[in-house]
């Protein structure tokens, strides 16, 4: 295990910070004897670790590089000398990142924007700004989006507006020049939401350097196109469920999964207590799964004439196919209230099989009485059925083709789900307490 200690004096108090880390052991973090941090990342890429001492802000970093892991302290932004290390300068991999970190820093100050990295992520992924933007609270910051079962990496805006209705947002989302921008910028549409108090847009990567900083410009530029649509917000009371006494009280910037409330120490202290409470509520509403079926067997009955029609006039199946009917078939469940869990997204998977094969039996008949090679009576669509069981060929082309789309879209779609419930039911609480509300 590796040991750090930095003695620092501050207003004429010594302190004493020490890091123990090990790949194994994991990392400990003291401050005058008293133990502020401790866990363990098994794939230890680089991170930094954010915390007050007397009013400063101090960090303290693990970087690693080809030979091992370099480590340093900050406070207020200035290097302080391990002990025994007391004439040595940064090193090169620690100056190189702040270097790195310069930049981002410099390019946040340039919109106004205050740089607050997302604390316990490695440096690629922690990039953060937090500030207003014509009196708008706005969040800009890393993040991932999932697209076809992919993992999309990126960045988001989200911005803080004045409440607004179902329809307004409606409205702003269908605006010609809305979806034209983003047309032009080459965004889907579906990766702007729009609530009653906030907006968001999520824009990918692009594969040049710099190609960060160019989609942060992409997100303001299309800031101030969304911006003439809805009306700044005012935060001059907690916004914490059912707060006792939401005016004039000392509110603290609080994220809730990278989401803003400005929030009374109060309301911030019975969060886990609302999510444990919902968790429970949750656990104890129906599963609906009977009428989700029956939601499923109708979606289900139109995709698969979709199915065969596709059969008859392009002469092709694929896993795309499968894919889309059980899509259908998991909103409907939505829409008929059943709880989406492996249980139900099991059965919603089954109903797609059987959707891909039916859709396949009458693609195939439709396919024979359009070249009139099969008489449209009862009789013959028996024997059709007949042969296709007795010679499957054709029926078992179905079900791989299927099953090659069903089986990892049902482990995506479940597990999507599950990571969505753990952060509703146990949310990622930050606080910003030296971010500056505006009132």
């Amino acid at each position: 295990m590796t040991k750090r200690i930095w003695d620092f004096n501050l207003d004429g108090n010594i302190h004493e910070v020490q890091l123990k880390f090990g790949l194994f052991s994991g990392r400990q973090i003291w401050l005058d004897g008293v133990l502020i941090e401790k866990g363990r990342n098994f794939f230890e890429s680089g991170s930094e670790y954010y915390f007050p001492v007397d009013g400063h802000a101090a960090e303290i970093g693990i970087i690693s590089t080809m030979t091992g892991y370099r480590f340093y302290l900050r406070i207020d932004g200035e290097f302080v000398s391990s002990r025994g290390n007391e004439h040595k300068k940064a090193g090169e991999h620690t100056a190189k990142r702040f270097t790195e970190l310069q930049k981002w820093i410099t390019f946040g100050n340039k919109y106004g924007l205050q740089y607050l990295p997302t604390p316990k992520q490695p440096f690629a992924f922690q990039h953060r700004f937090i500030g207003y933007i014509n009196n708008f609270l706005t969040v800009i910051a890393f993040g991932h989006r999932e697209s076809a079962g992919n993992s999309i990496p990126g960045f988001y805006i989200l911005i803080r507006h004045a409440p607004i209705d179902f329809e307004t947002a409606k409205e702003i989302k269908n605006n010609e020049e809305v979806k034209k921008t983003l047309k032009e910028m080459k965004i889907p549409v579906e990766w702007l939401e729009i609530t009653s108090e906030f907006s968001s847009l999520f824009v990918s990567l692009g594969i040049k350097k710099s190609g960060e900083f160019l989609a942060i410009e992409k997100l303001l530029s299309f800031f101030h196109i969304l911006s003439k649509k809805v009306r700044p917000s005012i935060a001059d009371k907690c916004e914490g469920t059912k707060c006792a006494s939401p005016y004039y009280k000392d509110l603290i910037l609080t994220l809730i999964n990278g989401t803003p409330f400005a929030m009374c120490r109060e309301c911030i202290d019975r969060i886990d207590d609302i999510a444990k409470k919902a968790e429970e509520e949750y656990k104890k509403q129906p599963d609906n799964l009977q009428k989700g079926v029956l939601y499923g067997l109708v979606a289900m009955v139109i995709k698969t004439i979709v199915w065969a029609l596709v059969l008859i006039f392009l002469d092709r199946i694929g896993a795309a196919f499968a894919i889309l009917i059980f899509f259908f078939i998991v909103k409907a469940m939505d829409y008929a209230g059943t709880k989406r869990t492996f249980k139900s997204l099991l059965v919603a998977s089954l109903l797609s099989l059987l959707g891909s094969i039916v859709g396949t039996y009458l693609g195939i008949a439709g396919y024979l009485l359009r070249d009139g090679t099969l008489e449209p009576t009862i009789n013959e669509l028996i024997k059709l059925a007949q042969i296709l069981i007795e010679e499957p060929e054709m029926i078992n082309e179905t079900i791989v083709f299927a099953l090659v789309g069903l089986i990892p879209y049902l482990f995506i779609t479940w597990n999507t789900n599950r990571k969505n419930l753990n952060l509703y039911f146990k949310p990622n609480v930050e606080l910003i307490e030296n971010f500056k509300l505006r009132r």
